[in-house]
């Protein structure tokens, strides 16, 4: 179903806490959103009927012992607080969990089934807002999600935006700024302020923080977005013995630049930044490399370095073979249509 094509599911392990880290990769995969919860397990048949009834909103849904949890999303467009959300969208008893706003009711069920107790909440971040749903019989005193439990589980929640690759790759230090930004949208900018005043992060990683969510914001221009990364590149390109966060933030740096380029400047410009960004993320081994090496060889193509480019690609798609879906209808690669190499590394050869 189109679900799984917007959405990626993972259930890691996490040294933190008890439960397990359920990481939601949003629509477009720039944007995640994760929470904690013991025995978590996937649930399809209700998530397919979650997105039957709401659509592009349907996010996830699984259960853990007896309890249910389903997670819908809204563009949050005007801006809305949490507490704003929930007097839409929620009902019962209001309740606020580290400035979350939340719910619960509960109804008794038919005969002596006992009664099964609701729970929502309602986090705005990034430009999202989001319904985090919980269904939970109680029998008696048995209870298969408590208050405490629920409150642990909003807690946990956190929402990231990494451009390419996933939030562990991003390492912890830019990914904690990060969160801590989109949670205070639209005054992002404050975190940024008080962790400068700290001296705790550098001043590379700081900046590259504050390009990322510029680019993220609809009120940057480009040209500004731009220049946010090119001021983070230089800060990060000055440390002699830099960081793993700072070596993320400087491939992420040459790759937002070299994408920049390629939406409206220069192929040759677009293919140095590109060039240095793949050879950064080999080294690292960071996923987001086959991204970028496809957008290399977008690069590449419209200089007219056609074997390049094609190596480029054939290196992306092995790594990633979706990107040949994208490769079909790119008209950077439009004129390779007859070509026989190309034709075959997209599973065209036999398409006459």
């Amino acid at each position: 179903m189109w679900l799984s094509a917007l959405l990626a599911l993972a259930t890691l392990s996490s040294p933190a806490s008890s439960g397990e880290q359920v990481a939601i990769q949003i629509r477009d995969g720039a944007l995640w959103a994760s929470f904690e919860v013991g025995g978590w397990r996937h649930d399809a048949a209700l998530e397919t009927r979650l997105s039957e009834q709401y659509g592009r909103g349907a996010l996830t849904a699984g259960r853990w012992g007896k309890a249910s949890a389903t997670l819908r999303e809204f563009p949050d467009a005007p801006h809305r607080t949490s507490a704003q959300w929930r007097s839409e969208l929620g009902s019962g008893e209001p309740f606020e969990v580290d400035g979350i706003a939340c719910a619960q009711s509960e109804q008794r069920l038919p005969s002596d089934q006992g009664s099964m107790v609701r729970f929502s909440a309602f986090p705005v971040a990034g430009g999202h807002a989001f319904l985090l749903h919980v269904n939970a019989p109680k029998q008696g005193e048995s209870e298969s999600c408590s208050r405490a439990q629920f409150e642990a589980l909003v807690r946990s929640w956190r929402v990231q935006y990494v451009r390419r690759g996933t939030p562990a790759e991003l390492t912890s230090e830019p990914c904690t700024l990060l969160s801590a930004a989109l949670h205070a949208w639209p005054d992002w900018s404050a975190p940024l302020e008080r962790a400068a005043t700290t001296g705790t992060t550098s001043a590379g990683v700081l900046a590259f923080v504050r390009a990322e969510v510029m680019a993220l914001d609809p009120r940057t221009t480009p040209r500004d977005a731009t220049a946010a990364s090119e001021r983070a590149l230089a800060l990060l390109r000055a440390v002699e013995q830099p960081s793993a966060a700072e070596q993320v933030a400087l491939a992420l740096c040459e790759d937002a630049l070299g994408t920049a380029q390629l939406d409206g400047g220069s192929a040759s410009i677009a293919g140095a930044h590109l060039a240095r960004a793949k050879a950064l993320t080999e080294k690292l081994g960071h996923s987001g490399r086959a991204e970028i090496g496809y957008d290399l060889a977008r690069a590449l193509a419209r200089q007219l370095q056609d074997d390049a480019a094609l190596d480029e690609l054939a290196q992306a798609i092995a790594l990633r073979p979706r990107l040949m879906l994208g490769a079909r209808a790119e008209l950077d690669f439009a004129r390779f249509t007859q070509d026989e190499r190309f034709r075959k590394l997209l599973g065209l050869a036999d398409e006459r």
